[in-house]
């Protein structure tokens, strides 16, 4: 096949020109744009000119009354350009992106009428049944070896045909088999798409019950190009909550089917390109229509981008400056500790958009609270998990690097934290300090500073703590560590007999999950002792990666495998971290670019860790 370069060139003369809608040099950015236009155009792409500049394009499309005509004529139609142009592209030198088409085995069915295949080792019959005399519901049935594998029913789709469609996709990369995805559309305004998925786990067929969505449901695609595809959707809590359905928008969601659980990857640094090239879009779609920037139901969603981006405090100071005051669309918070979904009517209370807005982030998991809110859903944080009795051994659990015994009237360390500001605020573990009355925090042999608790998130293991303190080093973080990368844990384990001047360990990223996937957390290799809980896990530039918040419970581990592992640590994410201090009001500094920015040895990493580190002491 010729290089595009080759075939790109429209003969002159021909009725046919490329619509240049833009150029750029961030390649994000360019596919953010490009994405606006996907399905308006065909052959979206974006390739590289011979100047260097990476240029959006589309078509080729006709021009039978000329390039000018046809200029006008897409002008006219609207929602793209102003400054737009046609050309026969001679300069178009490579394809650097274009749309992922991933076409996956599918078959669908209707009305009473059977559909049988074979896929995946198995026969496959879509079928429906009766549900009255106007209504059927979608049934699937598979059998394996001539036994039955599985069989279900949408019984939440009710319609007169029963149509269903069944889908093979690779979600999972620890089935034994291709996932199969059964859904079907329950019709009515603005609604929705039920899935279920099938997926085969040692042996044995698991039913995974999906979320239901507006419109057409999930998209599937390798996002992090592993094999397995992502499902991709939009946070359909977003719809009608800030704005009537037509002038709502709704973020990104980003989730994978690991172990026959689909889990939630939107706050995993593994997603961020994906994230920061939908935010293109939105910002892309909102230069053609400076409107959005006042409408309530856009700001939304843009906002709720940004936060998983780590710039919520940006896009809430310009939210706050942009957002329809006058709208008289009706917006709630509950007055209580509760879930609006959960909230009773008489605890309802009429709220502004800044105020719903932020209640919404926080109750669907883009911000973490400044205090515990709502009843949490989630899972608990790998330190809460170790404080379950002993006797649940059938899982391997992490163990808080420090005790729940610690005597705090005798002021023993009760961990580690570090300085994420000038002005003296200090990010730790929620374990280390939920029990203190009175903490004070030391460097080194520093005298005893007190210290104030400001914020606590118990679901995410971490709390905010401020001292009196002006000027001094303070961490940067680094949202995008990878698999492998050098890191180095920094704390004040076990100061009662190992040095109270600090501890430093070295060690590698081993996971970018934590226990079942938990994308909260990095699995990492650098030793830690109770007391290292809190503290700062630096790349090698000095950037904080993580904050080290539990050790595995070798015990448990081996009366569960009948190994004794070694060096399984882990610590919370940095993009968890950020957000957590996003939504408490810390202005957070991002890590420069690795390629600008020198790497540390190691006396020279541990220096640094050792001026942005305190060990914490509770009475």
């Amino acid at each position: 096949m010729p290089p595009f370069a080759a075939t790109a060139a429209v003969p002159s003369g021909a009725e046919a020109r490329w619509v240049v809608l833009a150029s750029r040099t961030n390649l994000d950015e360019a596919v953010g744009i490009a994405s606006v236009y996907e399905w308006r155009f065909d052959q979206v792409r974006v390739v590289r000119s011979s100047n260097g500049w990476l240029a959006v394009i589309a078509g080729p499309v006709p021009i039978p009354e000329g390039a000018r005509a046809a200029k006008q004529k897409l002008l006219a139609n609207g929602g793209v350009p102003a400054d737009l142009f046609l050309s026969n592209g001679s300069e178009f030198k490579e394809i650097v992106w274009k749309p992922e088409k991933i076409k996956l085995p599918s078959w669908s069915t209707g009305s009473s009428r059977a559909v049988n295949f074979d896929s995946n080792g198995l026969s496959v019959t879509i079928d429906s049944v009766q549900n009255d005399a106007e209504s059927r519901s979608p049934r699937i049935t598979a059998f394996e070896n001539g036994r039955r594998a599985f069989s279900s029913v949408l019984t939440d789709v009710s319609t007169g045909d029963g149509a269903s469609t069944v889908r093979i996709a690779p979600l999972d990369p620890t089935s034994d088999r291709t996932d199969i995805v059964f859904s079907a559309f329950w019709g009515g305004a603005h609604c929705c798409t039920v899935t279920q998925i099938f997926s085969r786990q040692h042996g044995k067929w698991t039913q995974v019950q999906a979320s239901v969505l507006d419109g057409d449901g999930y998209t599937f695609s390798d996002l992090d190009q592993d094999g397995s595809l992502e499902l991709v959707s939009a946070d359909n809590s977003f719809l009608y909550a800030f704005a009537p359905y037509a002038l709502s928008w709704a973020p990104m969601v980003v989730e994978q089917l690991r172990g026959g659980k689909i889990l939630d990857q939107r706050h995993s640094g593994q997603f961020v390109t994906s994230y920061r090239r939908d935010l293109y879009r939105m910002e892309h779609a909102a230069s053609l229509d400076k409107s959005l920037w006042s409408s309530n139901g856009f700001l939304a969603a843009w906002v709720a981008t940004k936060a998983l981006l780590g710039e919520f405090d940006d896009a809430w100071r310009r939210m706050e400056a942009s957002y329809d005051k006058n709208s008289d669309w009706t917006m709630q918070v509950c007055s209580q500790a509760l879930k609006l979904a959960d909230c009773p009517e008489s605890f309802k209370v009429n709220a502004s958009f800044p105020e719903a807005l932020k209640a919404h982030l926080q109750e669907h998991g883009y911000l973490s609270p400044s205090t515990p809110q709502t009843p949490q859903a989630s899972q608990p944080a790998p330190a809460q998990v170790a404080s379950q009795a002993p006797s649940t051994v059938d899982t391997p659990v992490p163990e808080p690097a420090v005790s729940d015994k610690d005597n705090y009237e005798q002021a023993t360390s009760s961990g580690t934290g570090f300085f994420v500001s000038e002005s003296g605020e200090i990010l730790t573990n929620f374990h280390v300090v939920n029990e203190c009355r009175r903490p004070v925090v030391l460097q080194g042999r520093s005298v005893p500073l007190p210290a104030t608790i400001v914020a606590l998130d118990e679901t995410n293991d971490l709390a905010l703590m401020k001292v009196e303190k002006q000027g001094g080093q303070f961490a940067k973080f680094n949202v995008k560590v990878r698999l492998g990368e050098a890191v180095a844990a920094y704390g004040y384990p076990l100061s009662s007999i190992l040095s109270s001047g600090g501890n430093f360990t070295l060690g590698n990223v081993t996971a970018q999950t934590g226990l079942r996937d938990d994308s909260r957390y990095l699995q990492m290799s650098a030793p830690v002792q109770p007391g290292n809980s809190g503290g700062p896990l630096l790349d090698s530039h000095g950037n904080v990666a993580g904050i080290v918040t539990a050790k595995l419970n070798a015990f448990a581990a081996m009366l569960a495998t009948g190994d004794i592992a070694q060096n399984v640590n882990f610590a919370i994410r940095s993009a968890t971290a950020v957000s957590f201090l996003l939504a408490n009001g810390i202005e957070v500094t991002f890590a420069n670019d690795a390629a600008s920015s020198p790497k540390l040895d190691a006396p020279d990493l541990a220096d640094f860790a050792k001026e942005i580190s305190v060990a914490i002491r509770c009475h």
